[in-house]
Order: C-alpha cells, then structure tokens, then sequence
C-alpha cells in the first residue's frame, strides 16, 4: 500500500466536502506529511463549480474507487456514504462534524468531531491553531465553505467558532461574506437547467437507521419555494417513488429548503410513521411544511436516528 493518502469527501459531493479535502491536504503538507492528495468522490454541483470557477481554483480530480489506498474521509464517517472500495482500503483520518456513523478501523486513528456548521470551520482552525499562514485560495475555498454549510449562519448548526473563523478568513480573503453567500445562494437555487430527479439526488445522502430502516434524504435550497413548487411539485413525488422503489429505501425523505423565509416543505414516502413520530409532524398527502427547518444534519437526522419503537 502507498504511502500516499487519499483525501477525499462524501458521495454526492457539496462544498463543504470538496473544499475541506483541498484545505486539509494543503495542511498536512505543510505540517511535514508529504503525500496527502485531495479527490471529490463524484461531479461538482452547480455551487461548487462556480465558486472554483470564482476564485480561478483547480478542480480536484474524481476518484471512483478507494481500493488498496490510504484514505481520510472529510465532511462523513458512514460506509454507505463513501466512494466505493473503502472495505479494501486503509481509514487513517477523520475529520467530520455529523452524527458519528458505522465505520471500523483495524487500529487507532486519528478522529475529529466537532458540532459546529462546518467541516471547513474545523479545517480553518487547524491553520490558526498551528500559527500556519492560510494561502488566500485555500482561505478562500474555506470561506466559502462554511458559507454553503452554515446557510450563510443562518442554520441552526451555526456557533461561534464558525463566526470567528469567518472574521478571520474575511480579513485574509478581503471578502464580503453577505456578498459572496447572496453569490452562491443564487446559483445554488437556479434549477432551470435540472430536471426534478437531478434536484432530489443532488443533495442526496442515505443512512442505516438502527430500526433496520433504509433512509434515503435529500435536501434541495431555493429562494422561494411556492415558485419553486408551483413548478417542480407534482413531480416530486412521483420521483421519489422511482427512486425509492429502484433502490429499495424504506423511508424516503426531501426536504425543499426556503433560504428566505427559514422553513422547509417536507415531503416523505414509504415508513411515513417512523418520520411522522420522530419529527412530531402530520403528513397531508405525503407533504408538511415545517417552520425553522433548515438543517437536515442537526434538525431531522438525529430525530430519525434516536426514535425508539
């Protein structure tokens, strides 16, 4: 096995992902530990690309099987979310700040998880911790990130460490964080170009609940959601039927998040009761819509997780 180190995100990557493998490679390469090499697990989204696009930053390359590697997983520590081959492969590092998933490891590693808004906000903080310079392009990419992660702090997710990083790389990057997140708020939620199955599978993550339950759930931002749904809201789910019954997804969960008006249109098929008992919510037609909904990681995971039957 090389002594090189795959450093790389989650399946269906998003910003935080991406950006956080880039700065964390940079990071330990500059630390004395050659060979740490970032990689995407998959096709950048529309807000991601335009933000390398922005800032004239290299994309990674893809990197479709981890098979006899050395990895560090970023921004995820679930099996089912990470690039294929990972049984055949070495976990060295995590760095993550979701709910701690079902990976094994044949010895200690080193693992980090802190509940802050984003991975890219832990990432930062090594930087400045280790009284290490953050290269403006990587200062950039993690600005954003954190951006993108933390709904431009609007998220629930969002604390004060996340603040304090931001003013920190806003001094670096002379960035005005208002501006760039109005920036990529408006890319994020420009779906003309997506059909409605691109959209649901987009944001798309799937989890082994501890009920034996298959969750698929994804999350889709817009800047106003009746104009978003009055386009796009009878094909919702009919694709996630097909979704759910090509991959055999036991509960299936899309969450339409309004950036603007703080809430989310849920829509759920399948063990609809798991979803309803845990989120306290009554379903109209397979629909709800929940006020102050904004994150999937810390207002609806961790409820689908820690029902008890």
């Amino acid at each position: 096995m090389s002594n090189e180190v795959i450093v790389i995100g989650h399946k269906n990557p998003d910003l935080d992902s991406v950006a956080s493998a880039i700065a964390f490679a940079d990071f330990k390469n500059k630390t004395g530990e050659k060979g740490w090499i970032p990689k995407a697990a998959g096709k950048l989204d529309n807000e991601t690309r335009f933000v390398f696009d922005k800032f004239k930053i290299k994309a990674p390359e893809i990197i479709e099987n981890l098979k006899g590697k050395k990895v560090a997983l970023m921004d995820h520590c679930t099996m089912c979310q990470i690039v294929n081959g990972i049984e055949d492969a070495e976990i060295v590092e995590v760095v993550d700040h979701h709910n701690i998933g079902d990976i094994e490891t044949s010895k200690p590693i080193r693992f980090h998880n802190e509940p802050v808004g984003s991975t890219c906000t832990i990432i930062a903080s090594y930087y400045f911790n280790h009284k290490i310079a953050v290269p403006e392009k990587i200062a950039q990419l993690l600005l954003a990130g954190i951006i993108s992660d933390t709904d431009l702090f609007k998220s629930p997710t969002t604390t004060q460490l996340d603040l304090d990083i931001k003013k920190k790389l806003e001094k670096i990057t002379g960035i005005n964080s208002k501006m760039l997140g109005a920036e990529m708020f408006k890319v994020k939620s420009n779906f003309s170009s997506k059909t409605t199955t691109q959209i649901i599978t987009e944001d798309f993550k799937e989890y082994d609940l501890p009920l034996g339950v298959k969750l698929a759930c994804s999350q889709a931002k817009t800047m106003n959601n009746k104009e978003f749904l009055s386009e796009r809201g009878d094909e919702i789910l009919k694709v996630m039927k097909e979704l759910s019954a090509k991959n055999n997804y036991d509960l299936f969960v899309v969450i339409i998040t309004d950036l603007f008006k703080e809430g989310s249109d849920v829509f759920a098929i399948g063990r609809t009761d798991i979803f309803e008992k845990a989120m306290d919510a009554k379903l109209k037609n397979n629909h709800v819509y929940i006020p102050g909904l904004m994150s999937r990681k810390s207002q609806v995971i961790p409820k689908l997780i820690g029902l008890k039957e």
